[in-house]
Formats: structure tokens, C-alpha cells, sequence
């Protein structure tokens, strides 16, 4: 979720100042453009990011929906029928987001509560110390290719839910920003601190540089429009460098911070 969310959010700002540059438009004679910025940006801090990215047409819908995930030796089926109880504790808008995408909720339902029930899955330990790192690659057009899990987790749930998630980039047009990359490495480390990175290899050296100005303009336009946002210091100190014919974008949290701005969208409770 979390490599998710920063990803969503290059998609959000287009199409965020493409509404505001309407809005100044029709509102020019009644009010000021700064009461305007005001009342969008109030506005803006009520959503929650997923909530606001359109989806793509059914035909990348379709394609996705039938990509299958041949199961590991030894990797335990998913329960017959689906267990909602997780479902259930998290905010509303983000239910209604992950039953929009039956792939994830599938997963939630039948693959993490029966890792959490195994005590496969937990979660003081995932974040005490663990690792996770995937790749994919990309056509000319922009659409993902090939997801692959290179360094698992060692939760089956939480390796097949982040190859769904990657899926996702694919379906809501997330990484249209980023045509002229090849392959793309997704890692997320947790020891002290919480460490995420995207490598994207470049297909010409020659598109480095003009690679690297797309996602800096885009990382610019999310600051500014989620600036007053809860999620504004996800955005915070977000390192992005290119070099050796690739662009890399990385991010470190400190884990409390990041566990305490997730729990804000789940209701822990002691019932199963």
C-alpha cells in the first residue's frame, strides 16, 4: 500500500491542476484565484489519495483481470470462502476502493487472513525487520510487462498482494509520466528505518536527463497540490537522482510516523 500511494499520487496532480486551471476559468469574475487555491486545497485535504485516480478503459482492465499467478510448491491454497472480518475494520473509502479491484480484495479475503490465522503473516515482525523487492518492465506505450516477485517477503499474501498492486500502476494509467523506461526494480527495506526505491533503466541513454525532468515536474506539481494534505509528509524529502542510465526515486521513513498515518484508514480491534 504504501509503495502504492506514492505512486497514485503522480496520477492524482495532473489531474488535479487540469481542474484548477478550469475552475479559475469559469470562477474569474466572482473571486479571486486565491480564495479559489484556498477552497481547492481545503477540499483536496477531505480525499483520500486512491480515491481520486480515474480508472483506465475496460480493455487494460480486462487484459490485467486475466494475467495468472502460477503458485509456489508448497504454497498453501486460499481459503474456499472469503473471510471479510479485515475488510471490514478498514476506512470505508479504501473498502470501497479495494471491492472496486476483486483481484485485491481476493487476496485480503481468502490470502492475509489465512497467513494471519497460520501466524504466517506477522506484522510486528514484518516490521521489526524485512525486505520485499519486485520488478516489471514496460512498453513503449507505458503498460507493464512481466511483473515478477525477485526478493520475497516471505509472506505468500503479501508477495501475490504486491503484484496486484503493481497491476494497479497498470489500470489507473500511473505511469504514463514514465514512457522511456525499460524495467523498473520496486524495493522496500525495513530495519531501523523504513527505506523505498524505484530503479528505472532507461531504453536510450540519450532520454536520461528529459526522464528524470518528467517525474522531478511531477513530484513538484504533487507537492504543491497536497501541500496542506495529511499525506503532505510523504512527499517530504524525496530523493531523485539519475545516473548510469537510470533514474532513481527513494524515500525513507521513520516508522512510526508511517505506521501511525496508515492506522488513521484501519480499526484494530481484538475480534476475529
Amino acid at each position: 500500500m504504501r509503495v502504492w500511494s506514492l505512486a497514485a499520487s503522480l496520477c492524482l496532480n495532473t489531474a488535479v491542476l487540469t481542474a484548477m486551471v478550469i475552475a479559475f476559468e469559469l470562477s474569474y469574475l466572482r473571486r479571486s484565484s486565491e480564495r479559489l487555491l484556498s477552497a481547492m486545497q481545503m477540499e483536496l485535504s477531505q480525499y483520500r489519495m486512491v480515491m481520486l485516480v480515474p480508472p483506465a478503459p475496460e480493455v487494460a482492465v480486462s487484459k490485467i483481470h486475466k494475467t495468472v499467478r502460477p503458485r509456489p510448491l508448497g504454497e498453501p491454497k486460499p481459503l474456499a470462502v472469503p473471510n471479510p472480518r479485515l475488510l471490514r475494520r478498514l476506512d470505508p473509502r479504501i473498502a470501497g476502493f479495494v471491492k472496486e479491484n476483486p483481484e485485491i480484495e481476493s487476496i485480503i479475503t481468502r490470502e492475509i487472513v489465512r497467513d494471519v490465522d497460520r501466524k504466517v503473516l506477522d506484522v510486528k515482525q514484518l516490521l521489526k525487520k524485512s525486505s520485499l523487492k519486485l520488478s516489471f518492465e514496460m512498453d513503449e506505450a507505458g503498460h507493464i510487462m512481466k511483473p515478477k516477485i525477485a526478493k520475497s517477503s516471505k509472506v505468500p499474501s503479501i508477495d501475490h498482494l504486491a503484484l496486484e498492486s503493481v497491476k494497479l500502476f497498470d489500470k489507473y494509467l500511473m505511469l504514463s509520466v514514465a514512457k522511456g523506461v525499460r524495467k523498473v526494480v520496486v524495493s522496500i527495506d525495513i530495519d531501523q528505518q523504513i527505506e523505498i526505491s524505484l530503479e528505472g533503466e532507461v531504453n536510450e541513454p540519450d532520454d536520461l536527463e528529459n526522464v528524470r525532468k518528467q517525474l522531478q515536474n511531477e513530484l513538484t506539481l504533487m507537492r504543491f497540490a497536497l501541500a496542506k494534505s495529511e499525506a503532505a509528509f510523504m512527499l517530504k524529502d524525496i530523493n531523485l537522482t539519475a545516473r548510469d542510465n537510470q533514474v532513481i526515486i527513494s524515500k525513507s521513513f521513520e516508522k512510526e510516523s508511517l505506521v501511525n498515518f496508515l492506522m488513521r484508514y484501519y480499526q484494530a480491534d481484538s475480534q476475529k
